[in-house]
């Protein structure tokens, strides 16, 4: 079986679906990448066995002429690649991918690994993604989600039926490949790490409660962050970074 794989980045599917391609392969079936070409797209060849196939896409633009003309480039790749099943990812694919998918009579499976700012910012665009979202996802086979929560908002919104998604438990981890360098031990005091971007939406502001709940329980714990203050972010997200920088 012919089997393409659609994201956003070709740096996308050698990090977060090289498990997945390896596992195709080793069931026999041939992988197509399908990826905007970055530094990684020849990797996805030479290292990975795929056959790549490039496709000009703008991630965070939202001009509906320009995706258009994205869908009609998913129609002519799939048209002419001819796959017996397309693996959709990121927003992008997941929406004008599958209606490409519907038009070129090729199953899709859509899988949505996160809901980016469509659901956290209400506005024009956002009103115009849910409907977009409503109308595409009325074609995919099979609509997968990372978490439960994910899953519930598209149901509550109306944008896809239930009786065609699951929830996989997220994208998995390679553990033969990331493996504790030394025998853990336990730091005292016993520190505590988030790595993310300082937005409200990635929970910046449950993980200082928790802090506080913690360091209340367990005098002298450090809890630390790690990140970049983006510009959209409030004043209060900027606060918290400065309190926990503190200790507080």
């Amino acid at each position: 079986m012919r089997v393409a794989i659609v994201i956003n980045t070709s740096w996308n599917i050698w990090n977060f679906r090289r498990s997945l391609v390896k596992a195709l392969q080793a069931a026999g079936h041939e992988v197509i990448a399908i990826a905007p070409p970055d530094a990684y797209s020849e990797r996805l060849q030479t290292e990975l066995g795929c056959r790549y196939v490039p496709i000009l896409m703008e991630n965070k633009g939202t001009n509906p002429i320009k995706d258009a003309q994205l869908t009609r480039r998913f129609y002519g790749i799939y048209r002419r690649e001819r796959p017996d099943v397309v693996l959709h990812y990121t927003i992008k694919p997941n929406i004008y991918g599958a209606l490409a998918a519907r038009l070129a009579g090729i199953p899709s499976i859509n899988n949505v690994s996160g809901l980016g700012t469509v659901f956290l910012v209400p506005n024009f665009v956002s009103k115009v993604a849910l409907q977009l979202y409503r109308y595409a996802f009325r074609f995919p086979r099979k609509v997968f989600f990372q978490n439960g929560d994910d899953q519930a908002l598209f149901l509550q919104h109306g944008l896809v039926r239930k009786e065609i998604t699951d929830v996989l438990p997220g994208s998995g981890v390679d553990t033969n490949r990331f493996r504790p360098a030394a025998e853990f031990q336990r730091q005292q005091p016993f520190v505590f790490l988030m790595i993310a971007r300082v937005l409200y939406e990635k929970g910046v502001e449950e993980y200082f409660e928790a802090a506080r709940l913690v360091r209340e329980a367990v005098s002298g714990t450090r809890v630390q962050l790690l990140g970049a203050s983006m510009s959209r972010g409030s004043g209060s997200e900027a606060g918290i970074v400065r309190a926990v920088a503190h200790g507080r």
